[in-house]
């Protein structure tokens, strides 16, 4: 993000500063919606949406033309609100879809693998910026965020994720996921 302000929109530490902040407003004001809201029915639902808007503000903060930095402030925003989503109902459906004795492990894996792939994207990512321009690394991420999101709804068995089968269903004796009541 750094570069990109001061690469792409000749900005300095005041517009950063300006992009960071509505991103983290974003964030606060994601989770209070999430926290409203609840998502949608199925909650992987909710998560590949925001992760399919995500992917657009992502994209938008690169396809602008450095003139438009208030337009790349607001997607930051957009930015900020559709992660904090995303991410609060991906942990709900984790806690649904893993048994109870078993979350701590998953989570712990889960938060690893992604700790441990920043700076590995961040290796790829900084050569590839340089070569291309900043700006195309951000809409190339948002283009996979937006494909992810878009491959993840045509694959039935995610749809389901996260979803309890009551144990006494003939559901759960065919191992067919259900829709809670």
């Amino acid at each position: 993000m750094p570069l990109l302000v001061t690469r792409h929109f000749s900005g300095g530490v005041i517009q950063l500063a300006q992009l960071q902040s509505l991103f983290g407003v974003g964030v606060v004001l994601g989770g209070v919606l999430l926290g409203v809201w609840g998502g949608f029915k199925r909650r992987i639902v909710t998560v590949m949406s925001a992760l399919f808007l995500e992917g657009i503000g992502f994209a938008a903060m690169g396809g602008l033309p450095a003139a438009q930095f208030w337009f790349a402030v607001g997607a930051a925003g957009v930015v900020g609100v559709t992660n904090s989503i995303s991410n609060g109902a991906l942990t709900a459906v984790i806690q649904a879809a893993v048994p109870h004795e078993m979350q701590g492990r998953v989570m712990s894996i889960l938060i690893s693998g992604a700790t441990a792939a920043s700076p590995l994207g961040l290796a790829a990512a900084g050569p590839l910026a340089d070569r291309f321009g900043v700006p195309l690394w951000y809409v190339l991420a948002g283009a996979v965020m937006v494909a992810v999101s878009l491959f993840s709804f045509a694959v039935p068995g995610l749809l389901h994720l996260g979803e309890r089968v009551p144990p006494d269903s003939d559901a759960s004796a065919s191992g067919t996921p259900q829709s809670p009541a």
